[in-house]
């Protein structure tokens, strides 16, 4: 059984110590995502394969000037 989100959020306005916390998490949260992100930029890009030297391979073989376009 779903609980709809009004109920939720009432529940979360009644109690001073459940917003705080969900506002603490909320700010951690963002704050390792912006870690993360500075951290990643200026790095080299990332290609996504299963087995990521096969699959670059292939692509750069059937089109290298795309691949290369692509992954900057």
């Amino acid at each position: 059984m779903m609980v709809p989100l009004t109920v939720h959020l009432q529940v979360l306005w009644s109690n001073p110590k459940l917003l705080a916390g969900g506002v603490l998490v909320a700010i951690f949260a963002q704050t390792l995502y912006k870690k993360r992100k500075r951290a990643w930029e200026g790095r080299a890009p990332i290609v996504s394969y299963f087995l990521p030297w096969v699959g670059s391979g292939l692509e750069i073989r059937r089109d290298p000037d795309g691949f290369f376009s692509r992954a900057q």
